[in-house]
């Protein structure tokens, strides 16, 4: 059985359209009927390709690599990257190949090829939030830390407004771990980080440093404020606890409490990422040494605060 070049585009997999020397759609395949939302008779012989490219230039873009030998030679358009928008508004990327066709009485067309690229794009957006989040509390990890505060620094130094860097640790945890397994341990952690996102501020952002040791960036804020971001942190953990827990809280041999510690950095410090995270760590170990629950103030730059 011999199909017809219409037949043949109709049963194509990937949407296909076909345009005339003008750009107006002459053939608009299922496929494409499916991806985008229009109904293929309403838009046949009315509607221009350039009308479904997101960018308003990109039909003047896409004709001038067709009259180009830059993808793929002169005519053709070879796995081009680009975004079209469907009936309802919604912008699909798609990767894009084109060719001139010339048919009867030097009648010029052109044909393209759309590969919805959706699928792989998000897949990449995920891939890209798992390399920068911890994977048991959903936090950002060590190396979102480094990013993130580095661009703080340079925010902090060009407003010269201050920030806070916070870090807490819980204690007992390694006991609660050898006593119960590391599922109630793991428990604890989720719980720590549910708190921690429920009770920051907008601006404020969480990381998972090491097992134990987590720190928060408090854009805009100094010494004060960091306290205050601190103490409703560890009201909140000691609430929810018990509950969390249920009746393993009960059993502890060696009660979960949390230790913190604040730095500040202002507009004019000279220290860098590394001795911040330094300072936050050594503050909250100070805070373990004194007492359970206590949060820390890092005493060298208490001076700059008064």
């Amino acid at each position: 059985m011999k199909l017809t070049s219409i037949e043949l585009i109709s049963a194509c997999p990937d949407p296909v359209i076909i345009v005339d020397n003008q750009g107006v759609i002459s053939v608009f395949n299922p496929a494409a009927e499916k991806l985008l939302g229009f109904n293929a008779a309403g838009l046949i012989n009315s509607l221009k390709i350039a009308d479904l490219y997101e960018r308003q230039d990109e039909g003047e873009n896409v004709k001038g690599l067709l009259a180009a030998d830059t993808h793929g030679g002169i005519g053709q358009i070879q796995r081009y990257e680009t975004r079209i928008m469907g009936q309802s508004g919604q912008v699909f990327p798609v990767c894009l190949s084109a060719a001139v066709l010339k048919g009867d009485n030097n009648a010029v067309n052109v044909i393209y090829y759309f590969q919805d690229l959706s699928h792989s794009e998000k897949l990449e957006a995920e891939l890209r939030e798992l390399s920068r989040t911890d994977l048991l509390t959903g936090m950002l990890n060590s190396r979102q830390l480094y990013i993130s505060l580095q661009e703080e620094i340079l925010r902090s130094t060009r407003y010269k407004h201050p920030f806070a860097l916070l870090c807490f640790s819980l204690n007992g945890l390694k006991e609660s771990n050898d006593q119960f397994g590391h599922l109630v341990g793991d428990d604890v952690l989720k719980l720590l980080a549910l708190v921690t996102r429920d009770t920051l501020r907008e601006n404020d952002t969480s990381y998972r440093y090491t097992g134990n040791e987590f720190l928060v960036i408090c854009p805009e804020t100094d010494y004060t404020g960091a306290k205050h971001v601190a103490e409703r942190l560890q009201n909140t953990f000691s609430e929810l606890l018990p509950q969390a827990l249920d009746a393993s809280f009960s059993e502890l041999n060696t009660p979960l409490s949390m230790s913190q510690g604040i730095t500040v950095f202002y507009g004019g410090n000279t220290v860098d990422k590394n001795e911040l995270i330094h300072q936050a760590i050594q503050t909250m170990d100070k805070a373990k040494l004194d007492s359970e629950n206590r949060i820390e103030l890092f005493q060298a730059n208490m001076q700059a605060d008064q």
